[in-house]
């Protein structure tokens, strides 16, 4: 469990979570939205031999009025919101009392916490002994909503595993109301995946299914409100 360890490097404003057999990395950009880096085989220390370009890229909205080289539609972002400039489907999405839907969340800070913190009312993964996994906690925050998220990544010693969640608090004076939320959005730097889904029906359960991606949206759900026969909630890419 030597290898079990989260860092923050502070000139890159990187965080680094590995177990020596994976490492997660992603970095705090510019005015604090958070870009993801890499997620693959462990390395000692992550030397950004890939970093994120920002380059000037016609018909891309920019989120600068006199900076045509930044874009949050191009962007990997570790958690993207609604409304600010990226036209990929949000991470999560909110609505105030007077209607609006935009939301602009930016990093506020973090937390490493030895072992994984349970989530009330929900089913979830958990250790027997604190050292067998660690957490980090990020906080970004929305200054005119009042909109916190606190996103949660759990790395385990010995396993290829990370669990995400996250939790919203409004932190404003007015209330909110979640349209939208997901644990996690993560950006690939190749697409050249295939995605194994599992369906079925009544004596007939989770029959695998394996196709290419392709362009546009693919997407595994249902409007049954739970887990069935006919629905399993799983997908591989």
């Amino acid at each position: 469990m030597e290898n079990l360890r989260i860092v923050f490097e502070e000139e890159q404003r990187l965080f680094h979570l590995t177990n020596g057999r994976m490492s997660y990395c992603f970095q705090v950009q510019r005015d604090g939205y958070l870009a993801h880096l890499y997620w693959g085989k462990g390395v000692r220390q992550y030397r950004v031999p890939n970093p994120v370009l920002n380059c000037n890229r016609g018909f891309a909205p920019h989120t600068y009025e006199f900076d045509r080289y930044f874009s949050l539609d191009l962007l990997p972002q570790e958690y993207p919101a609604y409304g600010n400039g990226d036209f990929r489907p949000p991470a999560v999405q909110v609505q105030t009392a007077q209607g609006d839907t935009i939301s602009d969340l930016r990093y506020a800070g973090y937390e490493i916490i030895q072992g994984k913190p349970k989530l009330t009312g929900l089913p979830a993964v958990y250790t027997e002994a604190e050292s067998e996994a660690m957490t980090l906690k990020v906080t970004l925050r929305d200054d005119v909503t009042g909109l916190k998220a606190a996103l949660c990544y759990t790395i385990f010693a010995g396993y290829d595993v990370l669990c995400r969640s996250v939790q919203f608090f409004n932190e404003g004076s007015a209330p909110l109301r979640l349209l939208n939320a997901a644990s996690c959005s993560v950006d690939f730097r190749d697409g050249n995946f295939e995605m194994i889904s599992l369906y079925g029906g009544h004596c007939d359960e989770r029959n695998f299914q394996r196709a290419p991606l392709f362009h546009g949206t693919q997407q595994v759900e249902s409007a049954r409100g739970a887990s069935s026969h006919q629905f399993s909630p799983f997908a591989a890419l």
